[in-house]
């Protein structure tokens, strides 16, 4: 990797995670501090991408801080995301939902079923692109794990309403907690639809 790439790393990681609120200045260096190093090896294992064991063991102390919530860190990169969409006309917020199954782990607790077999986490992303397919980033991220004694006693549709109430309104809105989405803005993130 080029020096300018690095340096590229380094202001996304200070853009996307700078301002992010974790309660304590350290645990928001730190986190901006391994956003640097994982960007630089995004496709390795933590003791691939941090082959220096005191880097290894700051991360895993990191993820185990019980203010280094996946909500609050996320929040960052959302904020930057919602900058980033206000500079472009047009906003496409694609959605997916993706099941992490984890049955192979299975000392893994605190999963739950998953469709026909195995059991993990079930985690909902809506990203925001441009119809140039210029990915902005992230406006919303759910995860959620299933109740084993409530799994597959609901139909199928039980948690299906209309475009207005459903899941790319409520995605998009939960990308900001506390912030309701305005009509101005819900239009803005609909027009795309009738072009």
């Amino acid at each position: 990797m080029g020096i300018e790439e690095e340096q590229a790393d380094r202001d996304w990681a200070e853009n996307e995670l700078g301002a992010v609120q974790l309660g304590d200045q350290r645990l928001t260096s730190r986190l901006v501090t391994l956003a640097r190093s994982l960007a630089c090896a995004p496709d390795t294992p933590l003791p691939q991408a941090l082959p220096q064991w005191r880097d290894l063991k700051a991360a895993y102390r990191f993820f185990d801080n019980t203010k280094a919530v996946p909500e609050h860190i996320l929040a960052g990169h959302i904020d930057a995301t919602w900058s980033r969409a206000q500079a472009v006309p047009i906003v496409l917020a694609v959605q997916d939902t993706t099941y992490l199954n984890w049955e192979h782990h299975p000392a893994t607790q605190g999963l739950g079923g998953l469709s026909d077999a195995g059991r993990g986490v079930i985690c909902h992303s809506t990203l925001a692109v441009t119809p140039e397919r210029l990915p902005l980033g992230l406006l919303a991220q759910r995860n959620w794990v299933r109740d084993d004694e409530t799994f597959g006693a609901l139909p199928l549709n039980a948690c299906i309403g209309t475009l207005a109430d459903g899941p790319l309104k409520s995605g998009i809105a939960c990308s900001r907690p506390g912030a309701a989405l305005s009509h101005a803005n819900w239009k803005r993130w609909s027009d795309w639809r009738s072009r």
